[in-house]
């Protein structure tokens, strides 16, 4: 049984531009935002109740991140133990 979502992960090209939905629109509070050299990737996190949803920005135009937006990618990390 899935007791907690952990994160909902969002590919975008543009944090700045993306969070303004979460934060203007929705009222929503930007946590951090962090560039993970190693991932190639900048991400903010957004926390939502006990869940957060994450805004993932590529660094690189040939990173993973960059080819998951082409195909329209996201994940969802869900906890099945307490």
């Amino acid at each position: 049984m899935i007791k907690k979502i952990n994160h909902i992960g969002i590919a975008v090209h543009s944090i700045e531009d993306t969070a303004k939905l979460y934060t203007d629109v929705l009222g929503l509070k930007l946590k951090a935002i962090e560039v993970v050299k190693a991932q190639k990737v900048k991400t903010a996190i957004i926390p939502v109740g006990e869940s957060k949803i994450e805004l993932i920005e590529s660094t690189d135009p040939e990173g993973p991140i960059a080819k998951q937006i082409e195909r329209r990618g996201f994940h969802v990390l869900m906890r099945n133990q307490e």
